[in-house]
């Protein structure tokens, strides 16, 4: 027997703070604990903090789950990436 998690119950998203960097936000909306793999296929001036894939637990709510940061704040940047979670 599975769980069937909708779309609107887990998804990652990325934000933007006051300094271009990019964060990559979890909402997870259900009750299970899930681990995280996040794929980064590119990431064009961008420095994450911590090796990729990245791998990670994600219980209930909003969980920051990978930072990157700008590397020269005078260039745009570009970033694309995938998740799967189980």
């Amino acid at each position: 027997m599975g769980i069937s998690v909708q779309a609107q119950d887990f998804e990652v998203e990325s934000e933007l703070d006051k300094d271009n960097n990019i964060s990559l936000i979890c909402d997870n909306n259900t009750y299970g604990v899930y681990t995280l793999l996040i794929d980064v296929l590119r990431h064009d001036n961008l420095e994450p903090n911590s090796s990729l894939p990245a791998v990670k637990t994600v219980h209930r709510g909003r969980t920051k789950v990978l930072e990157l940061d700008r590397i020269d704040p005078n260039q745009g940047d570009g970033l694309q990436y995938s998740y799967r979670y189980y």
